[in-house]
C-alpha cells in the first residue's frame, strides 16, 4: 500500500524571472540579459564580489552555485530584517541559472560576505578588501542616520556612511587597492549637496572635510547610488 502524500512536503519553487524586469534593457533595467551573450565576462565569470551587510541565508535553495560564505563578522540569523535583506540582495546579484526562483545579474560571479556585527562597518571594509583584487567589487549594503535624522523608527535622513571619518578612510583604503566600491546613498531622502552637511560634528577629527563635496583627500573613490521614482 502506497503512502498518502505529506503535507510536510516542500512546495515546487516557480521560475520568477519574468518578473524581474531590473534584467532587462533601458529604462526598466540595467540590460542584463544583453550583458550574458558577451564572451567571457558577460556573466561575471572571474570577478569576485564581497557584499558588507549584517546577515544571510547561506543555504538558499537558489544560492548553491557561486557562494562563497562568510568571511567574517557575526551572521545575523535572528533579525529577518538583516537576514532577508542580505539574501535577496544576494540573489539579485548571483542567484543561480536554473529553472527556478530568480536569476542573478551576474550568476558566475563568486559572491561572499563580510558581517559588521562583531568587528564594526570601517574594519569589515578594511578585512573585505584584503580579500579582493583591483577590478572586483565591493557592495555597501548599509546607511546610517546624519544630521537630519529625527530619531526613531523611520529611515528619514539616513545617509551614505563614507561622511563618518572611519568608514571613509576604510572605504578609501579599499578603492586605492582598485576594488570597484558601490556604495548606497541611503534611503533617508536627502539632499547631499545640502550645506547641513559640511557642519563638522562634536567628535570628528578637525581635518574633516564633508566627503559629499569631493574635494581632494576626502573624496571615496566610490560608485554611491541612489533610488527614486518619477513623479505619480
Amino acid at each position: 500500500m502506497e503512502a498518502a502524500p505529506s503535507d510536510d512536503a516542500p512546495p515546487i519553487t516557480q521560475n520568477l524571472t519574468n518578473n524581474q524586469g531590473y534584467l532587462n534593457a533601458a529604462p526598466q533595467g540595467v540590460d542584463a540579459r544583453y550583458a550574458w551573450t558577451l564572451p567571457t565576462y558577460g556573466r561575471g565569470n572571474g570577478v569576485r564580489i564581497i557584499d558588507i551587510e549584517g546577515g544571510w541565508n547561506f543555504n538558499h535553495e537558489d544560492l548553491r552555485v557561486n557562494v562563497g560564505g562568510l568571511l567574517g563578522g557575526n551572521n545575523n540569523t535572528s533579525d529577518l530584517r538583516w537576514h532577508n535583506h542580505g539574501t535577496a540582495v544576494f540573489g539579485e546579484m548571483t542567484g543561480d541559472r536554473n529553472s527556478f526562483g530568480v536569476t542573478g545579474i551576474c550568476p558566475s560571479a563568486n559572491v561572499r560576505a563580510y558581517s559588521i556585527f562583531g568587528v564594526g562597518s570601517a574594519n569589515a571594509i578594511r578585512r573585505a578588501a584584503d580579500n579582493l583584487r583591483a577590478g572586483d567589487l565591493m557592495l555597501i549594503e548599509l546607511h546610517r542616520g546624519g544630521p537630519n535624522y529625527p530619531g526613531g523608527n523611520t529611515q528619514m535622513g539616513f545617509i551614505a556612511i563614507e561622511w563618518w571619518p572611519d568608514d571613509l578612510a576604510a572605504l578609501q583604503y579599499a578603492t586605492n587597492k582598485g576594488i570597484i566600491v558601490i556604495e548606497a546613498a541611503g534611503n533617508g531622502s536627502q539632499n547631499l549637496d545640502a550645506a547641513i552637511y559640511n557642519t563638522r560634528p562634536n567628535g570628528f577629527p578637525s581635518s574633516w572635510r564633508n566627503p559629499f563635496r569631493r574635494t581632494a583627500g576626502h573624496d571615496s573613490g566610490c560608485v554611491i547610488v541612489g533610488a527614486g521614482a518619477p513623479p505619480p
